[in-house]
């Protein structure tokens, strides 16, 4: 059995930047991103908008 996986690109700002960490993360059972990710303690929101195959960019989400 194998998982799908794709990358992840994590930004610490509210805007994508060339200076994302990219991190491998296991598809959903759907073969969707997953909305949110916990990088070490620290929440990630996906963008509305793949930035290319197999990569999708996250934000850091702001403390509420």
């Amino acid at each position: 059995m194998s998982i799908e996986t794709y990358i992840a690109l994590l930004h610490e700002g509210p805007t994508p930047t060339d200076d994302a960490e990219p991190v491998l993360c296991p598809l959903r059972p759907d073969g969707t991103p997953k909305p949110e990710i916990d990088h070490h303690g620290v929440v990630y929101q996906l963008l509305d908008t793949p930035t290319g195959p197999g990569a999708y960019d996250y934000i850091r989400r702001s403390a509420e």
